[in-house]
């Protein structure tokens, strides 16, 4: 086997597609878009016999002194569960980590790879409290009818979609000219909810980035011409992701966001993708209703649990680096660590 730093953006997300739990973060068009913010991509990639099996991209960003910090959202990724090609990956990611003097490497392995841990930790890696990706989510089969999905959805969830139709709601493709309309929905959840905003120029990139290559689209819901939610969603390697949303909150006694999801899941379906993925709940929502108790599930939660998908947990992230050991104290600042490292973007 050998490792190499040189591989072209389109090899790199030619072999990405081909791997059922692959994500966009791992992806070129991720790398674009973090490029605007600061974040230098260092992408290594393990060949055998002259083929991609494995590897990890990693944004680096220098700090002011000192050296610099690095993250691998969903990866190392690999072909298959070759042993050797992941150790052979990690070692080249501490490496790479030590010539680029990274004072913390954090690597959060792709959804399905929780067989990993012991490799990270055999390589060094300590399990570190702060995320950089989602670790739990909703996600939708898409594998069925849509009256086998719509049926499998909880009765407000189905009454809301038909209530939406019957009031006049109609939800529309969008493009680049709505954008500045998402943003201003977003903006106004984002002030309810206190989550983050993000700026027009933001979305755009990621506009720019994901939709020549057909793997971004935006839905729009409507009550007699007035926009009142929007979806954007990423599509990458057979899973369609529902990444941001927005709801002006107007007009109560018409409710956009169930049509809206549910015209969403079946574009999704049409298009071919596996699953149709709410992004991201609160873990400790996403055990209780493992365990089965619904009881303090509420909000944004309680809404993507009403679509009738599996509650899947994610394996979390592992540190390497002179400041592992401070992940703890770290995970004091949350908020703050995770605005930088771009989580919660």
């Amino acid at each position: 086997m050998e490792v190499r730093r040189d591989t072209p953006d389109p090899e790199w997300d030619t072999f990405l597609e081909t791997v059922p739990d692959a994500h966009y973060q791992q992806s070129s068009m991720w790398a674009q878009v973090k490029a605007e913010a600061g974040w230098k991509a260092e992408r290594l990639i393990v060949y055998r016999n002259g083929e991609v099996v494995g590897g990890c991209q990693l944004l680096i960003r220098r700090l002011p002194v000192g050296g610099a910090i690095a993250y691998g959202p969903r990866g190392p990724v690999t072909a298959d569960r070759d042993e050797r090609a992941l150790d052979t990956m990690l070692g080249a990611l501490k490496h790479l980590a030590r010539q680029e003097r990274v004072l913390l490497l954090k690597v959060q392995p792709p959804s399905d790879r929780q067989d990993m841990r012991t490799a990270l930790e055999c390589q060094g890696f300590v399990e570190g409290g702060l995320a950089i990706a989602p670790t739990a989510t909703v996600r939708i089969d898409l594998r069925r009818s849509p009256e086998e999905l719509l049926g499998a959805m909880r009765t407000n969830a189905q009454r809301n979609i038909r209530k939406a139709g019957r009031l006049g709601v109609v939800v529309r493709e969008g493009s680049a000219a709505d954008l500045p309309t998402f943003e201003k929905l977003a903006g106004d959840t984002g002030r309810r909810q206190g989550i983050p905003i993000f700026s027009l120029s933001y979305y755009e990139r990621i506009w720019q980035s994901f939709a020549p290559q057909d793997k971004a689209r935006l839905f729009i819901a409507e009550h007699e011409g007035e926009a009142l939610a929007s979806v954007f969603i990423i599509g990458f390697a057979g899973t369609a992701i529902y990444k941001y949303g927005g709801w002006s909150a107007l007009k109560k006694n018409v409710p956009p966001n169930e049509l809206l999801q549910w015209t969403a899941m079946n574009w999704a379906r049409e298009r071919g993708y596996r699953y149709y993925d709410f992004g991201d709940i609160w873990p400790e929502m996403a055990q209780a209703a493992l365990s089965g108790d619904l009881s303090e599930i509420y909000g944004v939660t309680r809404f993507k649990l009403n679509f009738g998908g599996e509650v899947v947990l994610f394996p979390g992230a592992y540190d390497y680096g002179l400041l592992r050991r401070l992940t703890p104290l770290l995970e004091r600042f949350d908020p703050i660590v995770n605005r930088i490292i771009g989580r919660s973007v």
